[in-house]
């Protein structure tokens, strides 16, 4: 069954070069104020105030009397719109505000001002948080890692799916905007295994879902084997040393389908490596699965990116701060497809984990030292009947397992925070179902002039051709589910 508590947690390849025309921001000032509107309240330190603001429920209420179309974008706006001299550097996005078609951020103070004022957005639609920012603080001022990430943590979204397919799935909402998650995390990282062919297309409906506040950093790509990773806008100034790197297990093969593909940065001070991988499938090929996953660890070339700190031949755990490794990683349940049934239909999911292979050979240190896994709460993830939640009929019958992992290493287990651990069982595109994680890490500052662009040239590098393209068709689809709404008589509308 589902966590009973979950509710209750809160939680490019081809890069464009920043454009010249890009304004510093500066930290001291408000959003507003760096936009030409009114300046920051300070605290008694001459410390700016930040507030936070989320979208109310009464902005979707029924009216007790019909609204002009003037005061419906009014109730719609003003909840992202700060008061008055009042400084938001930081504005958490509630997963469930995006599900919403009414629902629109991303625009710049002025463009909100603006369409409030009935007078148009023009350019002025490109948020400042898309701008670099001042590095150095000024004596008493908040450092950037304090402005945006007050409590040090940084939300760290990993799924991984095994698609089977060349198509782009209609919607991915129940995927990466579960209703176990509160907030879109900072950074959020697809794993995807039997690909789409069309990787564009498939960033391009992710960054759709997720509307403007996160961009796409960089994709990786093996193959069929995707690792996607997008990050919070205001972040994209503090991400340095981007790296990437592939691996075949299966060499001389055509179509790379068994491998990994990995990707390693630095947010501010503190170093994470994401890994998806694909292993060797069936029920008695073990020790072949162990192989690989040995493999990948010795062949991928990433290190931290702090010079002398760790060695390329030490152990991918202890290279980085943090280690996301999911996939396909094909371990299956050592007993029968009728006796595994008979547990699933009568609830007895844990006793069926007695019998995965994954648990076992973790348990007995044959694979993935280092590496923890959160608590498995949810059904096995493989096989499905193609778009139903029946386990494999077919004349096969393989035996329903947990073929789909997250597994996490860190070198402080203290600094990180596993929140969420589950499937997204309402999804029937593929015959797996997708998984996902949810963390909390601690974040370090960084050293020295490690975020002077300066010392890492590729800062600030994102995918503006998926940004623009997904949120245009965002937009486009918003407009025709507010125009269906506005049919109704509903008082929620699309600010456009």
């Amino acid at each position: 069954g589902r966590l009973s508590s979950i509710g209750k947690q809160r939680t490019v390849s081809d890069t464009a070069a920043p454009q010249d025309t890009r304004a510093p921001f500066n930290r001291s000032q408000s959003e507003g104020a760096a936009l030409g509107g009114p300046g920051p309240a300070t605290t008694t330190t001459g410390r700016p105030e930040r507030k936070t603001s989320t979208l109310s429920d009464d902005a979707f209420a029924e009216p007790s009397s019909p609204k002009s179309p003037q005061e419906e974008r009014e109730s719609l706006l003003r909840p992202w719109i700060p008061a008055s001299g009042v400084v938001r550097l930081l504005r958490p996005v509630r997963a469930a505000d995006m599900r919403e078609a009414a629902f629109i951020m991303g625009l710049s103070q002025r463009a909100r001002q603006a369409r409030l004022n009935g007078i148009g957005g023009g350019d002025d639609e490109v948020d400042s948080s898309v701008a670099p920012v001042s590095i150095d603080g000024a004596p008493g001022e908040l450092s950037d890692l304090d402005v945006y990430l007050p409590n040090r943590k940084l939300g760290v979204f990993v799924g991984s799916w095994n698609m089977k397919g060349d198509k782009v799935p209609p919607t991915v909402l129940d995927f990466l905007l579960p209703p176990a998650m509160e907030e879109i995390q900072d950074v959020v990282v697809l794993g995807s295994q039997e690909s789409p062919a069309n990787r564009r297309a498939w960033e391009i409906r992710i960054q759709e879902t997720l509307g403007p506040s996160h961009i796409l950093l960089r994709s990786v790509t093996l193959g069929v084997l995707y690792l996607i990773v997008f990050i919070r806008r205001e972040l994209l100034w503090f991400v340095t040393d981007v790296e990437e790197d592939a691996l075949g297990t299966r060499p001389g093969s055509m179509i790379k389908t068994k491998g990994a593909v990995a990707l390693s940065m630095r947010i501010f001070g503190t170093s994470l490596l994401f890994i998806t991988s694909h292993l060797t499938a069936h029920q008695a090929n073990v020790q072949d699965r162990h192989n690989d996953v040995a493999r990948i660890a010795a062949g991928l070339r990433l290190t931290d990116g702090k010079e002398g700190s760790q060695a390329e031949h030490a152990a991918l755990a202890e290279r980085f701060d943090y280690v996301f490794w999911g996939g396909d990683m094909n371990y299956r349940c050592n007993t029968s497809y009728a006796k595994a049934i008979k547990l699933i239909q009568g609830g007895a999911h844990m006793e069926l984990l007695e019998c995965d292979q994954l648990i076992d050979s973790m348990n007995t240190g044959q694979v993935f030292d280092g590496y923890h896994e959160l608590p498995i709460l949810f059904p096995p993830t493989f096989k499905f009947d193609v778009g139903s939640d029946v386990y494999d009929t077919s004349t096969k019958q393989r035996t329903p397992s947990w073929t789909d992992r997250i597994v996490y290493a860190a070198r402080d287990r203290a600094s990180i925070e596993g929140l969420v651990y589950d499937s997204c069982r309402d999804v029937y595109f593929s015959d797996h179902k997708p998984v996902y994680g949810l963390f909390k890490v601690a974040v370090q500052p960084p050293v020295g002039d490690a975020l002077k662009m300066s010392t890492c040239p590729s800062m600030g590098n994102f995918n503006r051709a998926v940004y623009i393209e997904g949120n245009t068709r965002r937009l486009a689809r918003l407009t025709v589910a507010g125009s269906t709404r506005s049919s109704d008589n509903s008082a929620a509308c699309v600010i456009l």
